[in-house]
């Protein structure tokens, strides 16, 4: 037998109570002591009275049968220890308990040592290896020593398993707090969402946790309050410097040191980004954090760091997304999703303006970029300073839009006026004082509008409307322009399979000399007939063909088409006819017209000198030196030139003069009362004499009458056009009528 130590002695069952003696406040272990008999409950609370682990007293709590323990358990996971008596009200009790523990409680962590007072009796090894026991004893060799020493074991294990329990839990609790924080695109959002993670992890409480951050761009002194705790009373975007002093003197250290603070009364967590940008987490805390929660707040503030970089990252694109670089006002992007957020919120009286300036190009062009970017700016901060309230944004190029999210009718009509009175003083842009004008399209928001696209495409169409009247006035929209629109989107539409199904047909309007009373030319005029029977106005195509760009096409096919024309009644014995084509801008500004010009008079044979091609005045309003130059070449090759609708422009007068023109054509506006209309009649004479003065021809349009063929002939016209003398005629029809004038 062997000898035993004083400090060895049996256990001695004693009826005296002893009270347990208090720790140092910290939460005591739990040991569960599970027995069927009464004076071993006594002799473990005897035996262990005093018994303290890592500065941790021992609280034991009594079960006298495995059924009362099973219920202890199930309403307590605290339990570090649990003393177990194998035999107690069946031969199994102990190691079902076990197995309960395990199986179902799942409870891998609780401690337990097997005790049995059965002599031989003893659990089969697997058992103790399959339910993770730590010791089993006799009853009759579990002395004092020998009991603390397993508890003392049992207890470290316990504690090592809780922290590893523990921080698997806080890395999985991390990931999955870090998988939602990588979806914020808001940095406030996110400084909100990391409170109640951080909170957790540390054991504080989330309304007394603050989050402060730093950009990069600024001194961490200039660190604000991005989000907070009930607790703390303190308002978004606050400085530091308005925090409680334990609060600002940590937060302040940890952005000067840029490490975490986890001594002191007030803890602290860092986080910073590989751009920059810094945010401090803080909140007081009562107890000392131990080494795992330091090393999970630690892990916790690389995953931080990661999204907020993410999230600046989004912002930043957002900025360049939402934001106009040159003006930093709203890009179109940012305008209408602001937009749409006024109308989801159930705003609809409201009203849009787009703001177009006009002549733009021409200080872009005449003055350079750097001061076109200038004047960008500066009407930029002209509309926030006229429109306060309202949302500004640039639309495009030289569109600004202006949405008022609240307005009367009267708002409306005022909000125009006071447009206007903004644009009336002169511009200072370093040296130059540049006078500026805008045509404004103007949309309200109805009961339906669901759509900030809806809503801009709107003001669009009135903006476009205003603009193809006179610039410098304002359009609001109605629903009769979006059915216009429609219409013109479908004759476009149309247009594409038109020429290649013969539907396009040229018709030609003779032209008379007054002097030599003989037809001398013709006028090309295209016409559109449907399979259906349907005439499509060159009123409504013509237009639709410039806006889709198919009028160069289009145009191509009417130049040689009609050149063609005219060899061709040569060949049939006709006297020459000068042929007159209209050209388009959109014709003019391509880069081939030129030389598909040349190439058109080389393949169909035509005399150049009876080629004569028709411009507008407002085109060579426009770009006058564009033209002088390209029309120079072509009359260089005997082309004639003659400009269209003369008299109803208003500034080519003083370029007709450099003009390389042959022949000006009186508009039929001015000719329909020139009998009966003084004022018509003297503008007549006038642009008759300028023309002969500058060596010109001039033919009049539109002529329906005699009376108003006489007083062309009375003011010295030169040639007439019109109703009177021949309609628009199919080619055999011209053949004929100038086979009978022979």
């Amino acid at each position: 037998m062997t000898q035993q130590s004083p400090q060895d002695e049996l256990i001695i069952f004693e009826d005296d109570h002893h009270d347990e003696t208090p720790g140092n406040g910290a939460l005591p272990w739990k040991m569960l002591v599970v027995d069927d008999e009464q004076q071993m409950h006594k002799a473990t609370s005897f035996a262990l009275q005093g018994f303290t682990f890592e500065n941790k007293p021992l609280e034991i709590i009594s079960a006298f049968s495995g059924s009362e323990a099973r219920t202890i358990l199930d309403n307590d996971d605290d339990i570090a220890c649990i003393l177990l008596d194998v035999v107690m009200e069946t031969e199994n009790a102990g190691l079902d308990l076990v197995g309960y523990i395990r199986d179902e409680l799942k409870n891998n962590s609780v401690r337990i040592i097997l005790r049995t007072g059965q002599p031989g009796y003893a659990p089969e090894l697997e058992v103790i290896s399959k339910y993770d026991i730590n010791d089993y004893k006799a009853k009759s060799e579990l002395t004092r020593t020998k009991l603390i020493t397993a508890l003392t074991s049992a207890l470290r294990s316990y504690e090592q398993i809780k922290v590893m329990e523990a921080g698997q839990a806080g890395l999985e609790f991390i990931v999955q707090s870090s998988r939602e924080l990588f979806q914020e695109r808001s940095i406030n959002k996110l400084a909100q969402d990391i409170i109640a993670p951080f909170a957790q992890l540390a054991y504080v409480s989330p309304n007394d946790v603050i989050v402060c951050g730093a950009h990069k761009s600024s001194p961490s002194s200039k660190a604000i309050v991005l989000a907070s705790g009930s607790n703390l009373n303190i308002a978004k975007d606050s400085s530091i410097s308005d925090l409680a002093d334990n609060y600002k003197e940590v937060i302040n250290n940890v952005f000067v040191e840029k490490q975490s603070n986890f001594t002191g009364s007030t803890l602290c967590l860092y986080a910073d980004t590989p751009s920059g940008h810094k945010l401090a987490i803080a909140s007081t805390h009562s107890t000392p954090l131990n080494f795992v929660t330091k090393k999970l707040l630690a892990v916790y503030g690389v995953q931080i760091a990661a999204s907020l970089e993410n999230t600046y990252l989004f912002e930043h694109i957002n900025e360049i997304a939402y934001q106009d670089n040159l003006t930093s006002l709203k890009n179109r992007n940012g305008f209408l999703d602001t937009i749409q957020k006024s109308l989801d919120s159930g705003n609809r009286q409201c009203i849009l303006l787009l703001i177009d300036i006009d002549n733009f190009q021409a200080v872009n062009d005449g003055l350079g970029h750097d001061i076109g970017n200038e004047v960008l700016k500066k009407v930029a901060t002209l509309l926030q300073s006229t429109f306060s309230k309202a949302l500004i944004g640039r639309a495009s190029g030289d569109t600004f839009g202006v949405y008022l999210p609240s307005s009367t009718t009267e708002d409306q009509e005022s909000a125009i006026t006071n447009l206007y009175k903004a644009f009336e003083h002169t511009l200072n842009i370093g040296d130059n004082e540049l006078p500026l004008s805008v045509t404004v399209g103007a949309a309200c928001a109805t009961e339906s509008e669901d759509s900030a696209n809806n809503l801009f495409k709107n003001a669009g169409i009135a903006l476009k409307y205003a603009k193809s009247n006179t610039k410098g006035k304002h359009q609001f929209f109605d629903s009769a322009m979006d059915e216009q629109l429609k219409l013109r989107l479908n004759v476009i539409k149309e247009l594409k399979g038109a020429l290649e199904n013969d539907e396009m047909v040229l018709f030609y309007q003779p032209q008379y000399c007054l002097k030599t009373n003989q037809y001398i030319g013709v006028e090309a005029l295209i016409r559109w007939f449907k399979p259906d029977g349907t005439i499509i106005s060159p009123m409504d195509f013509i237009p639709a063909a410039e806006d889709s760009g198919q009028i160069v096409h289009i145009g191509e096919w009417v130049l040689k088409t009609a050149c063609a024309q005219q060899v061709e009644w040569l060949k049939q014995g006709l006297p020459p006819l000068r042929m007159a084509v209209n050209i388009s801008m959109r014709q003019f500004k391509d880069p081939n017209f030129i030389d598909f010009v040349y190439e058109t008079v080389k393949s169909t044979g035509i005399d150049p000198k009876y080629l004569e091609l028709e411009v507008t005045e407002s085109m060579v309003s426009e770009d006058a030196m564009v033209f002088i130059d390209q029309l120079s070449m072509l009359r260089m090759d005997g082309i004639t030139v003659a400009i269209d609708d003369f008299g109803t422009g208003y500034s080519s007068l003083s370029y007709l003069q450099r003009l390389p023109v042959d022949r000006v054509k009186i508009d039929r506006s001015f000719i329909r009362r020139v009998e009966t209309n003084a004022g018509d009649k003297t503008i007549v004479s006038l642009i008759v004499k300028m023309g002969h003065e500058l060596n010109l021809q001039v033919i009049a349009e539109g002529v329906e009458d005699e009376e108003q063929t006489e007083v062309l002939l009375e003011l010295g016209c030169d040639e007439v056009q019109g109703f009177y003398y021949a309609k628009p005629m199919h080619p055999d029809d011209v053949k004929d009528l100038l086979l009978s004038k022979s």
